[in-house]
């Protein structure tokens, strides 16, 4: 059950975060440094949807890759006032379904012994650096 509820959440919110950040970039100046997160989010939500699509889980664990490559790289190198407000909306998103599922929904989803599930990533608590990284995103939109 608790695949299915992950599975659904999911969905929605890739429903929701990939139009929006296509919305941005075909409706707002974008420069590099915006584009490369927007077009890792955009391949990341491709492979979940491949992933959903064929049923398997190794794509949706590349999309679990590409979602915090995006998390780190927007408050680092974009100063586009909505690809950070998009973030900070992203960051909350993370937060609540962290709390709510006591961890990582796509990690609910992922195979038993994932690619993204290893040393490197165990090093890290996830619950203080999210919520560093919106705060980062949120200070660079106060200053812009």
């Amino acid at each position: 059950m608790k695949v299915n509820e992950s599975l659904m959440i999911c969905d929605l919110a890739n429903s929701f975060f990939l139009p929006s950040c296509y919305f941005i970039y075909l409706t707002k100046k974008t420069n590099i440094l915006d584009r490369i997160p927007i077009g890792i989010i955009h391949i990341g939500i491709i492979l979940y949807v491949i992933g959903r699509w064929l049923n398997d889980p190794f794509y949706i664990e590349l999309y679990h890759y590409m979602l915090g490559i995006q998390a780190f790289l927007i408050p680092l190198l974009v100063n586009n006032k909505e690809l950070l407000l998009w973030h900070i909306l992203f960051i909350i998103f993370t937060l609540a379904t962290r709390k709510i599922f006591r961890g990582c929904i796509v990690r609910n989803v992922e195979r038993d012994n994932p690619v993204s599930d290893n040393e490197f990533t165990r090093m890290f608590n996830w619950d203080l650096i999210f919520p560093v990284l919106g705060v980062i995103s949120a200070i660079k939109l106060y200053k812009n």
